[in-house]
Formats: structure tokens, C-alpha cells, sequence
């Protein structure tokens, strides 16, 4: 097909532009992701997150007047990590992304069949958690991301048929054997939670 970084030149790219302090802050944080992309690659990554933070509208429920430079970056980045290979894929159907402090149950993030009309178009993310455990082993960035990626896709969103039926019942039955087998190493890789539905499943298994 025709060569990625021509896709990605469509998309006007070059308009976005991170600020030095924004690039400090993702250097600082996705620094061993950043080294496994070609220059091209990383130059392209950059320009991905910079439209990511000026096309939403972030929105802070924590006290503060404003979301910061640092919650911004670290929020688009892990947003642009798992959306990267899909050139024009920006979790375009979320307009605002919320930042709530610490301690929201998992009621207040589900995003599947109860989620209130309003909220369809807005990403609740778990503030503290989800900036201060974006970049280890339990990675809660990916794992929101993978989050609001399905729920697109469970939406209607289908342009790049993402979790087609077919898929989500392999990923189903899959989901399944493991959780028959309780010796199987995925149960100690991926905790008991992960066996919860097929959503939560896809969600940790990104992770």
C-alpha cells in the first residue's frame, strides 16, 4: 500500500508543533518508547500528540484552574502510543477529556452500555492514577486508552474495524480458556480481574 509517512503528510501534521516545555515533559517520561522510533517516527509521534492536546478540550475536577502542561502530554502521549500505526485514528469521537483526582470507583470510569448520553463524547480519566502509572509494568495509560479505544469501536466507530464480531469472539473464547484453566500463566500475568468481560479483557491484555 501506499507508504505510511505519505498517509501521514495528508493529515497536515505540520501545523502541530510541541513547545519545549511540552517536549521535556514527554522525553522525560516515554524515553525508551521515543528510542525505539525511527527519527521520521518520532518527529511524527510528536506532531500526533501536539494535535492530540489542541484538538480536545481538557478539563480539570481536581481543584485546579487549569489541567497542566505535564497532564496534557502524558494523557495524548499514551493516547498517540496505542493509536500510532493507525495514521488518521485520533479517538477522534472524544471532544473533552476529564481529569478527576484519585479514587473514582470503577462505576465512574465504565464506558460501555450505562454510561450517561452526555458522557459519549467525553474520556473520564482517573487523574493521579493514570499520570503516575502511565510508563511501568502496570502501565493505567494503555489501559484507559484501550478502554476508550473499544468503546469508540462498541459505538459504531468502525472505519478501521478494530474489534470486528469475529474478533471479539475469538477474543472471547480465548478469554474463556484461560479463565477455565486457573494454572494457565495468564492468570498470574494479567490478575483475576482481567476475567471480568471481554472488554476488561482486551483492556489488561494491552496493558
Amino acid at each position: 500500500g501506499e507508504d505510511v509517512s505519505n498517509q501521514f503528510k495528508k493529515l497536515g501534521l505540520s501545523f502541530y508543533k510541541l513547545d519545549s516545555s511540552q517536549l521535556k515533559v514527554l522525553e522525560g517520561n516515554f524515553g525508551s518508547y521515543l528510542n525505539g522510533l525511527s527519527h521520521e517516527e518520532k518527529h511524527i509521534f510528536e506532531q500526533k500528540i501536539a494535535k492530540f492536546i489542541k484538538t480536545k478540550t481538557f478539563i480539570d475536577r481536581g481543584g485546579m484552574a487549569e489541567v497542566s502542561v505535564h497532564q496534557k502530554v502524558m494523557t495524548a502521549a499514551c493516547a498517540i502510543q496505542i493509536t500510532f500505526k493507525f495514521p488518521d485514528l485520533f479517538l477522534r469521537h472524544y471532544k473533552k477529556i476529564i481529569l478527576y483526582p484519585a479514587g473514582l470507583g470503577s462505576n465512574d470510569l465504565g464506558p460501555y452500555e450505562n454510561e450517561p448520553d452526555n458522557l459519549r463524547e467525553t474520556l473520564v480519566l482517573s487523574r493521579d492514577n493514570f499520570l503516575e502509572g502511565s510508563t511501568g509494568s502496570r502501565n493505567l495509560g494503555l489501559y484507559e486508552m484501550a478502554h476508550a479505544l473499544v468503546y469508540q469501536n462498541y459505538l459504531g466507530n468502525r472505519k478501521y474495524n478494530l474489534l470486528s464480531e469475529e474478533s471479539l469472539k475469538d477474543l472471547g473464547h480465548l478469554m474463556e480458556v484461560y479463565k477455565l484453566n486457573m494454572e494457565h500463566p495468564a492468570h498470574q500475568l494479567l490478575g483475576i480481574n482481567a476475567f471480568e468481560s471481554i472488554y476488561e479483557f482486551f483492556a489488561v491484555t494491552v496493558e
